[in-house]
């Protein structure tokens, strides 16, 4: 027998959009036969954070509750890991529960010989994005009025901390993907992992996501 609350828990999370969290997540691994670890970056540390297993993270916030196998080691090699980096919307360091979005990350050893060809155009493409939008500002300091001025300061403020975001995962041999912050980040994120790096781009669709999220009310 279900509680009230975790029937009203059940419908709300099959609605689009709905922010799903570590609990989902642990529901669609498991639903998939997948092991995750995840990447938190919060401000309790700097640099680059630890690879934590999921369970681990639940063992922690059950505290004495039902516990969870930590299972066999992770492979990062295999396409039956999945790793997850846990972030703000903003890609700036902040605290725990404020980490309110998912990105996939594929290892250096899931993508292989392909790594520099593949990661190389992400830096290229957030430092040109940076380079263009400075040149925009500069452009305008003269003409436009300040409220112009600020929006554009804050639009650069957030492109230079997921830059800086970017390149850090890049640096640390994983590759990030860069999912939709459209409230279904989680279920992105999922689509990309379970069909690997190749097919990642085929299998984010919208149908994908409503079939995914459905999983989530088991």
């Amino acid at each position: 027998m279900h509680s009230s609350a975790e029937v009203e828990y059940t419908h709300r999370s099959g609605e689009n959009g709905f922010y799903l969290g570590l609990v989902d997540l642990k529901l669609l691994a498991d639903h998939y036969g997948a092991q995750v670890l995840c990447l938190h970056f919060d401000d309790s540390s700097f640099g680059f954070p630890n690879l934590v297993p999921l369970n681990e993270i639940l063992n922690g916030m059950c505290k004495g509750g039902c516990e969870m196998e930590k299972g066999p080691e992770p492979d990062l090699s295999s396409h039956k890991t999945w790793v997850v980096a846990w972030c703000k919307a903003t890609y700036e360091r902040s605290e725990f529960l404020s980490l309110n979005h998912v990105l996939p990350l594929f290892s250096r050893a899931q993508i292989g010989d392909t790594w520099e060809s593949v990661a190389d155009p992400i830096r290229n493409k957030f430092a040109q994005r940076v380079t263009k939008l400075r040149q925009q500002i500069a452009v305008c300091q003269d003409d436009s009025d300040d409220g112009i001025k600020l929006s554009l300061e804050d639009r650069l403020h957030t492109l230079e901390s997921k830059k800086a975001f970017m390149d850090l995962i890049l640096d640390n041999d994983f590759l990030p993907v860069d999912v939709p912050a459209d409230g279904n980040c989680l279920l992105w994120s999922v689509r990309c992992l379970r069909a690997g790096w190749v097919l990642q781009k085929q299998m984010s669709n919208n149908a994908n996501i409503e079939e995914s999220r459905s999983v989530t009310g088991l």
